[in-house]
């Protein structure tokens, strides 16, 4: 009997570890955002499926010993949560996923106590995703399967190649590190894991990825060859000097290169890390609160732009994310919480020095240079294969005193139903995304009139989302309901710094007869992003309403829509430009009348 429940226990452990590493493949087509919103729901089901393994040990006398790394880890995750509490109903579900990543560190950690054996088998698991993510990327290139981008042939699991490239950079190291300290099968599969990266990942064209990857492998390499390194920089000096300056005129050519390769992004970038760095300044390092970053950036942004050059004014832009996860996580939580996130990654990485592993370490390397320039800390994939590093990286030690056996079962029990809570709160969730999806289907056909209703019912649960919002509010306006429409765009910029949100808050606001508020959005507006060419075209439209005829400052915006150079033409510029054409010919047609 007991060997049948070990089996069963085993048996449970080993599809926890296989639903762990396969979370970005998952795929839910009945959800809205399904790429994104379907692997946070499943990270509840794997969480839930961890913590039943833990049930089947309450018996074992082993206790964990607790180190101050899952302590900063606590209070990171303690700390996140509390932030969420200002919006508690708005933000659950992202309260509900940082409670599930603490639930599944500590699941980790007493499994690898209880069964050191899941080190190995989930290592294997993971060189096994990365092998599948980039054989799937090749797929893609070739034509055999489709992307989730229109715009991107290559995206692997992933919306777009800069998260797979990244994804795949992470991975690299550990694998290299495998395949250079195995001789036999081991050894082989690995070095075709490192082979199909190496050739999948220039495609991706991710500058943060390349240098991720170098870098993570370096260390990798370095560590390996330790011993003959030390040896040739005893015997050689001058030649490896020579070689030092070699490779530090190789980095700064290839770091040149790479910034004129796409030169307006990295502006774009690097104006972005200045706006957040003026907001953590602004908020004394305390934070504007969970998922409120696009709306501190935009006001940030046109506060910025007043006195910025004509090139940061060009690559301005309206971002989700600050590309840099750092500034990102002082923007939203503060200084504190950063600063004990960056406790818990430099913890693990010492530690996986200290232990030994190379590969783990050479991977959080990767994680942390491209979480410099990227946003993996907003996807959920990137959140697990976080928490299985460093979980991996602790060193498993066990407390020879019992004293606390009590207190570590009872938390085993809690861990338990905390996510037996979590599932059960994310059930509504889960049908509300369903229910959304379902009606975008209508948005999309522009039956909006017969969605109306629908996404009206959905609000309590999905207004902290901005692309539910606006499409709410398209249906509310298109059935006549203006004043509700306007609200939730209201709503929506609190959430978002997309531009249209606020144009079409001006054009309800126009319709509705308050032309100084539509002329204050607009203006707001062109603060934020000064060279997008729709709003000075929207209030040339508003300076010619009769009730608030303005010809001089018409005139104004009529001229800029006319002069001002596009990023990217498009049929709708050239239709607003030839409607502002046609209106300076009929105002010089009617002039000659007059005369």
């Amino acid at each position: 009997m007991n060997r049948l429940m070990n089996y069963l226990i085993l048996l449970f452990v080993s599809l926890f570890c296989l639903a762990l590493a396969v979370t970005s493949f998952v795929s839910a087509d009945n959800l809205a955002d399904g790429l994104v919103t379907g692997r946070a729901f499943w990270t509840y089901l794997v969480v839930l499926l961890g913590s039943v393994c833990l049930l089947g040990y309450l018996t074992e006398r082993k206790r964990l010993r607790i180190t101050w790394v899952d302590g900063a880890w606590s209070l990171f995750i303690g700390w996140a949560c509390l932030s969420c509490f200002s919006d508690w109903n708005a933000l659950s579900g992202k309260c509900a996923f940082l409670l599930s990543l603490l639930v599944l560190w500590f699941i980790l950690r007493l499994l690898f106590l209880f069964r050191p054996e899941t080190r190995g088998f989930l290592t294997g698991l993971w060189l096994t995703v990365a092998l599948l993510e980039a054989v799937s990327g090749m797929a893609q290139l070739y034509g055999f399967t489709y992307s989730h981008h229109a715009l991107f042939n290559l995206t692997g699991t992933f919306f777009n190649p800069g998260p797979y490239s990244g994804f795949l950079a992470i991975l690299l190291p550990w694998a290299l590190h495998v395949a250079l300290h195995n001789r036999k099968l081991t050894g082989h599969y690995a070095w075709l894991c490192v082979l199909v990266i190496c050739v999948v990942l220039p495609a991706g064209r991710s500058r943060s990825a390349w240098i991720a990857a170098l870098l993570g492998s370096a260390w990798v390499l370095i560590g390996y060859y330790k011993a003959a390194i030390s040896y040739y920089v005893r015997q050689y000096p001058k030649r490896i000097a020579a070689m030092l300056l070699a490779v530090v005129l190789l980095l700064a050519g290839g770091a040149y290169g790479m910034y004129h390769l796409k030169k307006d992004s990295a502006d774009g970038r690097l104006l972005m890390w200045k706006v957040s760095a003026q907001i953590i300044r602004e908020q004394q390092g305390l934070g504007v609160g969970v998922g409120h970053f696009p709306e501190a950036f935009a006001e940030a942004q046109a506060s910025y732009l007043r006195h910025a050059s004509s090139q940061e004014k060009w690559v301005a832009g309206c971002p989700e994310y600050a590309f840099n996860e750092y500034l990102q996580m002082a923007v939203e939580l503060g200084i504190f919480p950063l600063l004990l996130f960056l406790m818990v990654g430099g913890g693990a990485f010492l530690l996986a020095v200290r232990t030994k592993q190379s590969g783990i370490a050479g991977a959080l390397i990767a994680f942390a240079i491209f979480a410099f320039s990227s946003y993996p800390l907003q996807l959920p994939d990137f959140w697990i294969l976080w928490v299985c590093l460093c979980a991996l990286a602790i060193p498993t030690r066990y407390a020879t005193e019992n004293n606390w056996l009590p207190v570590q079962r009872l938390g085993m029990i809690g861990m338990a139903v905390c996510s037996l809570f979590v599932c059960t709160s994310a059930a509504d969730r889960y049908k509300a995304y369903e229910q959304w999806n379902r009606l975008k289907m209508l948005h999309n056909n522009k039956a909006y009139e017969a969605a109306t209703e629908g996404y009206v019912a959905l609000y309590d649960i999905l207004k902290q989302n901005p692309r539910y919002l606006f499409e709410a509010a398209q249906c509310l306006n298109h059935s006549e309901r203006l004043e509700e429409g306007s609200q939730y765009l209201r709503q929506a910029v609190r959430y978002s710094s997309d531009p249209m949100i606020r144009y079409v808050l001006a054009k309800n606001e126009q319709e509705a007869g308050n032309y100084l508020e539509a002329e204050r959005l607009l203006l707001h507006a062109i603060d934020i992003l000064p060279e997008r060419i729709y709003p000075y075209y929207l209030l040339a439209n508003l300076y010619a309403e009769p009730d608030f005829y303005q010809p001089d400052k018409r005139q104004e915006m009529a001229d800029s829509v006319w002069h001002k150079k596009p990023k990217v033409e498009s049929q709708a510029i050239r239709e607003m430009r030839e409607k502002v054409k046609e209106w300076k010919k009929s105002k010089i047609e009617s002039k000659e009348h007059r005369k």
